[in-house]
């Protein structure tokens, strides 16, 4: 059984991936993209969800397992 915490690492995650996936189809697309801006946003926030999903979400998990 998990616990809550394990459960809501994983859904977290989950939902991460899905909103990764739903930029990058942008991104390939260019269906929203209309300038560089726009491009530079999509980019952005694509590589910020990365970092919290690939460094933020295993160092809290440490934090809380240290405790």
């Amino acid at each position: 059984m998990q616990t809550l915490s394990t459960q809501f690492e994983h859904e977290l995650k989950k939902r991460i991936d899905e909103r990764l996936l739903a930029i990058a189809e942008t991104l390939a697309t260019g269906q929203a993209v209309k300038d560089f801006a726009g491009y530079m946003k999509y980019v952005g926030e694509f590589q910020a969800l990365k970092q919290v999903r690939d460094v933020y979400c295993d160092e809290v998990n440490t934090t809380i397992n240290e405790r």
